[in-house]
C-alpha cells in the first residue's frame, strides 16, 4: 500500500505486513463542541486503521488532546480553563463514540504529559537548539537548516508562526516559536518548570505525546492540511534537531468547507459532530467521508446532507440483501 506523503511530494510504500504501523493524528483543541470538520482526521484515522488490521497489520493509532492552549483561556473566560478543557474532552470522546468506528488505542492529553515535554525542550536547550528568554523558552529556527522541508517555506520569509506567538523583544529572532510559556497573571493553571511557572506551547505538546507513545520514529502522522505550517512544521523541527526520525509519512486531509469557505468556529460557520448525529445519523455522516477524496476539500451543506439520504436507504438495502456498499468502509 502506497500513501501520498506531504514531505516528500510522492508517495510512499508503507512496509509490508505485519507491520508494525504506528500513527500519530492530531486531535482537537478542546473548548467548545467539536465541529463536524474536526471529525474527518477521527474517521480517516480510524478507517485507515481498522482496513490495515483487516489485512493482518498490527497498528498503533494515538489522537491526542490538546488541553492547554491559549483558545481555551479565552473561552474559559475568567472561569475554570482545567473545567472547561475537561468537559469539553468528554463532548468530543461522547461525539466521535458515537461514529460508531471505535476509539484509538491511546488518547493522550497534554496536561498528563508534561514531564515528557519538560524533557524535550531541556534537551533542546541543552543541544542549543532552543533558549530561555525570562520565562519563555523559544526554538532557534535559524539553527536548523532544513526548517521548511515539510511546508516548502522559505526559512528567510517566515516572520509569524501562529496566534500563540506574539511579539516579544526577548526573542532572538521573530522567526523562532515557544516551547515553552511563562505564566500571565490571566492564565489560571501553571506547572513548574526550571525556568519558572508556565505551561507547554502547542507545538511541543504533540512531539513529546507522539514520541512518548510511538518512539523517535513512527511510519505516519496525519491531520488536517491546514495543520502543515505551522504546527507540523515545527513538530517536524524540534524532533529531528535531538535526532530522531520523527514521522516518515505525513498524511494531510483537506479542510471540510461549508458552502465553500473553510468551516471554523471564527467564521460562524459551525456544525457540531453532535448537531450533524442528531439531525442526520451516523451512517448518513459517514457516507458524506466518503463522497470525496481523503486529501482534497470536501463541501458539507445542507443540500449534500439531505443527498446522502438515498444514498443511505440504497446501501443499507444492499447490505440486508447481502450485498457491499463497496469498498472496506462498510457502514458502522
Amino acid at each position: 500500500m502506497r500513501l501520498y506523503s506531504t514531505l516528500q511530494r510522492e508517495k510512499v510504500e508503507l512496509p509490508p505486513p505485519p507491520g508494525p504501523i504506528r500513527m500519530y493524528f492530531c486531535g482537537p483543541t478542546v473548548y467548545a463542541r467539536a465541529h463536524v470538520g474536526n471529525a474527518r482526521p477521527f474517521v480517516l484515522g480510524m478507517w485507515l486503521r481498522n482496513w490495515l488490521r483487516s489485512r493482518g497489520y498490527d497498528v498503533t493509532l494515538v489522537h491526542n488532546i490538546t488541553d492547554i492552549n491559549d483558545k481555551i483561556y479565552r473561552a474559559a473566560a475568567g472561569g475554570s480553563s482545567a473545567e472547561l478543557a475537561e468537559r469539553a474532552t468528554r463532548w468530543y470522546l461522547e461525539d466521535v463514540a458515537d461514529l460508531g468506528l471505535g476509539l484509538p488505542d491511546h488518547l493522550p492529553k497534554a496536561t498528563e504529559s508534561i514531564p515528557q515535554i519538560i524533557g524535550f525542550i531541556s534537551e533542546l536547550i541543552g543541544r542549543e537548539y532552543a533558549y530561555d528568554a525570562d520565562g519563555d523558552v523559544y526554538f532557534r529556527v535559524s539553527r536548523y537548516p532544513d526548517y521548511g522541508q515539510l511546508s516548502r517555506q522559505c526559512i528567510d520569509e517566515v516572520e509569524g508562526q501562529d496566534e500563540e506567538d506574539v511579539p516579544n523583544p526577548r526573542k532572538e529572532d521573530p522567526r523562532d516559536f515557544a516551547l515553552w510559556k511563562a505564566n500571565k497573571p490571566d492564565e489560571d493553571t501553571s506547572w513548574d518548570s526550571p525556568w519558572g511557572p508556565g505551561r507547554p506551547g502547542w507545538h511541543i505538546e504533540c512531539s513529546a505525546m507522539a514520541e512518548e507513545f510511538l518512539g523517535p520514529v513512527f511510519e505516519l502522522h496525519g491531520g488536517g492540511l491546514d495543520l502543515v505550517f505551522p504546527h507540523h512544521e515545527n513538530e517536524l523541527a524540534q524532533s529531528r534537531a535531538l535526532g530522531h526520525e520523527f514521522a516518515r509519512i505525513w498524511a494531510h486531509n483537506g479542510m471540510l468547507q461549508f458552502t465553500g469557505e473553510k468551516m471554523s468556529k471564527s467564521e460562524g460557520n459551525v456544525v457540531t459532530i453532535r448537531d450533524a448525529l442528531n439531525r442526520w445519523g451516523r451512517e448518513t455522516l459517514l457516507l458524506f467521508f466518503l463522497t470525496g477524496h481523503w486529501s482534497k476539500p470536501l463541501d458539507f451543506s445542507e443540500e449534500t446532507m439531505a443527498r446522502m439520504g438515498p444514498v443511505r436507504r440504497r446501501a443499507r438495502g444492499r447490505l440486508q440483501h447481502g450485498g457491499s456498499p463497496g469498498g472496506h468502509a462498510r457502514l458502522a
